[in-house]
């Protein structure tokens, strides 16, 4: 036999051969099907392998593994790939990855072909393992190659369908995904008509989401569609870490708005490059849940490492919090959002626009609020529906609302050049900008400095460095009360310098302009 090209040709079975060592091949192999792989067995495959139908025994052009307990694999190590599967010519079980390179899992069950497919990993050491099964995951049941059926699985099965997140409609029930690894990777899942995604979306495929099982409940993944309602592929829109989720199918996002909101913190704005610093990032400050706690907020968003690692105009700032509202005070939803250095608000996935599950399309006021600038709302509401709607703070296309009773141009926002960007200087938590005063947010500072246990002196000179704090103005990771670079010089010059400051008085308030 030539070592070189391995041809498994099994055609005159009664049932199946059971295998437990590794089979390997230096360039290419092939195989016709019945051929199983049993517990605790791993056929490697090294070079392209060749899916081919015998056409006859028991299984011809399937190779099956062990699904249950100490199940079996087929790897495909390195650069190593399958081609020519299809629904009778695949892997009927696990399939491992190994080692760097995008990959497709030729893979299916009862027949049905649906592969799944992942970005590279970052090195050799690395491997992902994927199964597809061609059953409802509320009951989880699929038919065993050895005859019968076998239990509900994976581990942690049933799935029920009726458990989700409030963002999710409908999740699908003919099949599902059991992927595992601990590398973050992008996710590709495959469809045909088969899937019923067009009864599952009701023909909307901008519906169509991929979702996890968490342990409790079916959580949405942002993720986006191509292809049609009767057969495509859909892929996540950031890397996830499959060992994150037991399970993956299909879903259709609840009735929703999507938002594309963009706006600049003054405090971290420069006008010389046209973005925002992220000095708190790079210190690795930014928290992985959001802040506003301490604002009426009780939202549970959460970002990951990988999100944080992003560098260049995509970098993450901070996070925003942004509100819908049905009229000027009416708050109808809200969540916490990232902004990046060149302005853009996204989902926690440090990529997608903002969906607000359950909202129904219509027209809404749009909010920005940060911890320690000044809010921002739309003079007007906007029309909003489930494809993503821009709304752009940086510009005077954008309008601003003002607080009825105050004539002339308020400026519910700073200009610096051509550019609107958010009133810094917020830091005692207020609703407005006070330099002087009781109570004002110089004050806030002041007390900051003073009162950390550092500064066993009690000087206004001391500098706390390094750390996530509300008093910090300028987003730099350090609170300055007197000094260069200071938060009370910061907030002074925005007061000082307002348009509407005439007499250049310390003690003049610029307010919020949200209701």
């Amino acid at each position: 036999m030539n070592p070189s090209y391995l041809r498994i040709r099994l055609r005159h079975v009664s049932f199946f051969i059971f295998l437990c060592f590794s089979v390997e091949a230096v360039s290419q192999s092939g195989s016709f099907g019945n051929l199983f792989v049993h517990a605790q067995g791993e056929m490697a495959i090294h070079g392209v392998h060749q899916f081919g139908n015998g056409a006859t025994g028991v299984l011809p052009g399937i190779i099956g593994t062990e699904r249950v307990g100490a199940n079996s694999i087929v790897s495909f190590v390195g650069s190593a790939t399958g081609t020519g599967a299809s629904n009778t010519t695949h892997i009927d079980g696990y399939v491992r990855k190994y080692g760097i390179g995008a990959f497709t899992f030729p893979i299916g069950d009862n027949g049905k072909y649906r592969p799944c497919s992942i970005s590279s990993m970052a090195n050799a050491a690395e491997m992902t393992t994927a199964a597809y099964f061609n059953a409802d995951p509320n009951t989880a049941i699929t038919s065993n190659l050895a005859g019968g059926n076998y239990g509900a699985l994976p581990t942690g099965a049933p799935f029920n369908p009726n458990l989700k997140a409030s963002d999710v409609q409908t999740v699908g029930n003919i099949e599902y995904w059991d992927i595992n690894g601990v590398a973050a990777v992008q996710l590709t899942l495959s469809y045909d008509a088969t899937s019923a995604i067009a009864a599952l979306t009701n023909n909307d495929l901008s519906k169509l989401t991929i979702v996890g099982w968490n342990g409790t409940q079916w959580i949405s993944i942002p993720s986006t569609a191509t292809g049609s309602v009767t057969s495509g592929t859909i892929k996540t829109n950031a890397a996830i870490t499959p060992n994150a989720y037991n399970v993956y199918t299909f879903a259709a996002t609840a009735t929703n708005v999507v938002v594309a909101p963009k706006a600049f913190l003054s405090g971290a704005y420069v006008s010389a490059t046209g973005m925002m610093y992220d000095s708190l990032r790079v210190k690795g400050f930014i928290p992985s849940a959001q802040p506003y706690n301490s604002m009426g907020y009780a939202g549970a968003e959460t970002v990951i490492p990988s999100v944080l690692a992003t560098t260049g105009a995509n970098a993450i700032v901070d996070w925003v919090l942004i509100q819908l509202r049905s009229d000027t005070s009416t708050v109808v939803a809200q969540q916490a959002a990232l902004i990046q250095r060149d302005g853009d608000i996204v989902s926690t996935d440090g990529i997608s626009p903002l969906t607000f599950a359950g909202v129904t399309a219509g027209n809404y006021y749009v909010v920005v609020k940060h911890r320690n600038h000044l809010g921002v709302m739309t003079a007007n509401a906007i029309a909003l529906t489930s494809a993503a709607t821009t709304v752009d703070f940086t510009g005077a296309a954008t309008p601003n609302y003002q607080i009825a009773g105050n004539f002339g141009t308020v400026y519910a926002q700073r200009t610096i050049g051509a550019v609107r960007t958010l009133w810094s200087g917020n830091t005692g938590g207020g609703n407005a900008v006070k330099a002087t005063g009781a109570s004002s947010d110089a004050e806030a500072v002041l007390f900051k400095v003073l009162l950390d246990a550092g500064n066993a002196d009690l000087l206004p000179t001391f500098i706390l460095y390094n750390g996530y704090f509300r008093e910090d103005g300028n987003l730099d990771g350090n609170v300055i009360y007197q000094g260069s670079g200071s938060e009370f010089d910061l907030m002074l010059f925005n007061v000082l310098l307002h348009g509407n400051n005439s007499f250049v008085l310390p003690n003049f308030i610029i307010y919020e302009q949200i209701p």
